[in-house]
């Protein structure tokens, strides 16, 4: 359980260190991209994201995430 915790308190710390970045499509490509992935799979992501989705420069990045 405690290699567990260690383990998401590191990937937590990375998000944290690249999320003080200005462009969210700069931040989401420098953190595990395991994680992004697993962030973008849900069963309805793409239909709502897409449908509200303003900013044609993270739509792109998402995209290339399937």
């Amino acid at each position: 359980m405690a290699d567990i915790l260690k383990k998401e308190l590191f990937l937590l710390d990375g998000v944290r260190a690249v999320t003080l970045k200005q462009d969210l499509v700069e931040v989401l490509k420098e953190l595990d991209q395991d994680l992004v992935k697993g962030a973008v799979a849900g069963e309805k992501f793409e239909e709502l994201f897409f449908a509200n989705c303003k900013d044609e420069k993270i739509a792109e990045y998402v995209k290339t995430l399937r």
